[in-house]
């Protein structure tokens, strides 16, 4: 995977979340997070060259893609609000693997962007 994402490039970008959401199922701790209303086509760009390059090298991938920041998790609902936009400039992407059920977050490889 490391040697996949190593192989496709992007320039570094900004990103601004402007609404929260909450996702989760009844009774569970839900997540809360940020997203953006807004297209944000460098990374959609992005995420389908490294999809297909994840699929051209045998890996299986799930459709759909919802660039997100998790803030926190609650057990109360949450409906989507709007909310001062929260901007930074991304430098660098990594790949995380959650631990489902725990607050474990295992990076697994980062890529600098900018080009190569």
């Amino acid at each position: 995977m490391k040697t996949i994402g190593g192989s496709v490039s992007a320039p570094i970008f900004d990103i601004a979340f402007d609404h929260a959401r909450g996702y989760g199922r009844p009774g569970d701790p839900r997540a809360v997070f940020l997203a953006s209303t807004q297209k944000i086509s460098v990374l959609d760009d992005f995420y389908w060259r490294l999809r297909n390059a994840m699929q051209a090298n045998g890996f299986r991938t799930k459709p759909g893609f919802n660039p997100h920041l998790t803030v926190f998790y609650d057990e109360h609902p949450v409906t989507n609000a709007i909310v001062p936009p929260v901007r930074f400039t991304v430098r660098d992407l990594v790949l995380i693997r959650s631990i489902h059920g725990s607050s474990r977050h295992d990076h697994l490889a980062r890529w600098q962007l900018g080009g190569r």
